[in-house]
């Protein structure tokens, strides 16, 4: 979710106390710098997700909202979720979209024009995805506008 945050892990009781990173929405990945650069907190919140499936959790407490149980439901569930919607992002670069505006309201068309936070960073946190796994590049255009483009299949 961001870079600043934790959870706990009570491993004796099988708890784990989610702070913002296990909800049963999506959590909104944060932007935020760490030693002058960008991190990508949606790849983040993605490996956290792989450390969490070792455990056996018996109860989440989340940030927000009542205790659950699950935990790995819930994150193989959200896990999905983010996958689809990167595949979604890909989708809108593969068709046009370059800035972080139009892949937005591209994924997100009822927004229409409107800035929209929540979505713009989880456009951005797709992209992030995208690019580690080196099917995407960014770089500025000559207006000083990031541009994200589909990596060249080099033979």
């Amino acid at each position: 979710h961001c870079y600043s945050q934790y959870c706990f892990v009570g491993e004796d009781h099988k708890q784990v106390f989610g702070g913002d990173m296990l909800l049963p929405l999506t959590p909104m990945p944060i932007l935020e710098e760490h030693d002058g650069k960008r991190v990508p907190s949606l790849s983040q919140l993605m490996e956290s997700y792989e450390k969490l499936l070792e455990f056996n959790f018996k109860w989440v407490f989340p940030g927000h909202g009542a205790p659950f149980q699950d935990a790995s439901g819930m994150i193989h569930k959200q896990m999905t979720r983010i996958l689809a919607r990167k595949e979604q992002c890909y989708q809108a670069i593969l068709e046009g979209a370059s800035s972080l505006m139009e892949i937005m309201l591209s994924m997100y068309p009822g927004i229409e024009k409107k800035m929209n936070f929540g979505a713009l960073f989880m456009a951005f946190g797709y992209v992030d995805l995208l690019i580690a796994e080196e099917r995407v590049y960014d770089e500025l255009d000559e207006k000083g506008v990031r541009r994200f483009t589909l990596t060249p299949i080099l033979e």
